[in-house]
């Protein structure tokens, strides 16, 4: 028997596979967190500014790596540009979205669900013709108890499908089973609900027109009508001042805690940073420069490709070698890579230096640095062969190549002159 490995959940009287995006959001986040503030759905999450930043920089940073398709074989790898998976990876993933769209929503998903689902549609040959998303709140894995087989339970069509495990591409984030994700939104919830009350109290605050909170005490008792003028002529004298003026022999006694008191921008900074070290996004990519020097966000940016683009990099490239091809694919020497020289060729002069590099020691030839550039190949086949200095030569010979005589070409001695290897050219 088919069992769900997510107990069915209801919501407002609804069961989970039944609802809109929002589900997921209330599954997660507890309603009085925000203390009568509006809580955490999946339609507003990305109201809250920093969660919003660091979703749109992972996004925009893992869709703008090029996904390609390349064969090995025995003697060379080559690109890969007429098997279904290089279309749906290269041209269109579905009907709806290009590369750039789809590659950003599965982060999208990933980062609020927790998981990203598409359904991999075949067409007759076998061949993959489209990756459609899914919605994560309908999706539950179901495993058979028995034969220990797992599939895919989801909405599709308006239907209730269960799919089977290859006709799933499926991404997760942090797993505890291994099976499915979790949102890093649990993680975060408490951060977002603080970030949210203390942004409503700067903004009643400035609607309030920054006015003290306090009392004004006198001597004796006034009446309804003069308290109200009290009030009127109070907000219109310190209205928008950092002072208060008080005369009449009044005093005025603060009560409540002062927004300096409470140090809201000390506390939203830290809950952004907390927010931030979830989603393992560095400050200075969602514009916090306050401790940012060029020296410290050149070595940021380097560990951010290694241990945040990575493993996302990583991910991605086993789910895909797995799911998208199939075995005799796999077994012809197909597969698929990111490319991150994007992210790690740095400004022009760098780049410049490291192809330079990558000619003189014969890594490449010169027609394949003229294709990273965009530029058109040379005709001339000794554009296409790697070509090597000569200013490295072997250990073993070292000697002979310090006495000019490796490499160089050899000057044919005169008649009876020792050409020094003690042998005498004899020839008039």
């Amino acid at each position: 028997m088919l069992e769900s490995i997510i107990p069915k959940k209801v919501v407002d009287g609804v069961a989970s596979g039944e609802v809109g995006w929002e589900t997921a959001f209330k599954y997660l986040i507890n309603n009085e967190v925000t203390s009568g503030k509006i809580a955490p759905t999946a339609n507003n999450a990305t109201r809250f500014s920093t969660v919003y930043a660091c979703i749109n920089v992972l996004g925009d940073d893992i869709a703008k790596l090029p996904w390609k398709s390349y064969k090995q074989s025995k003697n060379k790898i080559e690109k890969d540009s007429s098997s279904d998976v290089s279309h749906v990876l290269n041209v269109r993933p579905n009907r709806f979205m290009n590369p750039f769209v789809y590659k950003k929503l599965i982060v999208t998903d990933v980062c609020t669900y927790g998981n990203h689902y598409s359904y991999i549609s075949f067409n007759k040959k076998g061949e993959i013709e489209e990756l459609i998303p899914l919605d994560p709140s309908t999706v539950q894995v179901v495993i058979d108890r028995k034969t220990r087989e797992y599939g895919y339970q989801a909405t599709f069509k308006e239907q209730n499908v269960v799919f089977l495990p290859h006709e799933i591409f499926h991404v997760k984030a942090l797993s505890k089973d291994g099976i499915v994700g979790i949102s890093p939104l649990q993680s975060i919830r408490e951060q977002m609900s603080t970030m949210d009350i203390a942004t409503a109290f700067n903004k009643g605050m400035v609607e309030k027109g920054g006015s003290p909170q306090g009392i004004l005490e006198v001597d004796g008792s006034f009446g309804s009508d003069t308290k109200k003028k009290i009030r009127e002529e109070w907000t219109r004298v310190n209205s928008n001042e950092n002072i208060a003026v008080v005369d009449l022999g009044m005093k005025y006694k603060q009560i409540g805690i002062s927004q300096q008191d409470m140090q809201f921008l000390e506390m939203m900074k830290f809950s952004q940073q907390q927010i931030a070290a979830i989603f393992k996004v560095p400050l200075h990519k969602i514009n916090d420069l306050t401790h940012a020097t060029y020296t410290n966000i050149e070595h940021q940016s380097l560990d951010y490709v290694k241990n945040t683009l990575q493993p996302w990099v990583t991910q991605l490239e086993e789910e895909a070698n797995y799911k998208l091809y199939t075995k005799s694919q796999r077994n012809s020497g197909l597969y698929c890579k990111f490319n991150m020289d994007s992210e790690l060729r740095g400004d022009s002069e760098s780049r410049a230096k490291v192809q330079q590099i990558n000619l003189s020691y014969g890594m490449k030839s010169l027609n394949e640095v003229r294709a990273q550039n965009e530029d058109s190949p040379y005709e001339s086949d000794l554009a296409d062969k790697p070509l090597m200095t000569l200013n490295l030569v072997p250990l073993d010979i070292a000697v002979e190549a310090a006495t000019n005589r490796y490499g160089a070409s050899q000057r044919v001695p005169k008649g009876g002159e020792d050409d020094g290897k003690g042998n005498a050219n004899t020839d008039e």
